[in-house]
């Protein structure tokens, strides 16, 4: 617990199918303090999303660069890897699968697709 005047970093991470479509989304946390529910705090921020996630090479299609992309860091784990396109931690089939069934469609026709 902190006190009084101490800050503290933190990160959240949203797994699934959050954020798979392009467009801006917005971004709301709200802490309560543990000792005293009437205390708290909100924090809003907007982000965009300009590239799906299987375009790891953001070249407007998902193609073999972006299946590459992925099988370089087959069986990888850790934060930030642009081939763990589902974001669970490890670049695994689940990720080649993912992008191979966007293979050889554009971002327009996926983001069409998905409105």
């Amino acid at each position: 617990m902190l006190a009084a005047g101490e800050s503290a970093e933190v990160m959240f991470t949203a797994s699934g199918d959050f954020f798979t479509k392009l467009g801006e989304y917005e971004i709301t946390v709200t802490a309560t303090s543990q000792g005293d529910s009437t205390k708290s705090a909100e924090i809003m921020t907007i982000t965009t999303i300009e590239s799906v996630p299987w375009d790891l090479n953001a070249d407007g299609i998902i193609n073999i660069l972006d299946l590459v992309a992925v099988a370089n860091q087959f069986g990888e784990s850790g934060d930030n890897l642009s081939g763990d396109v589902n974001m669970d931690g490890i670049v695994n089939i689940l990720d080649l699968v993912a992008v191979a069934n966007y293979f050889g469609k554009t971002q327009a026709e996926i983001v069409q697709a998905n409105q």
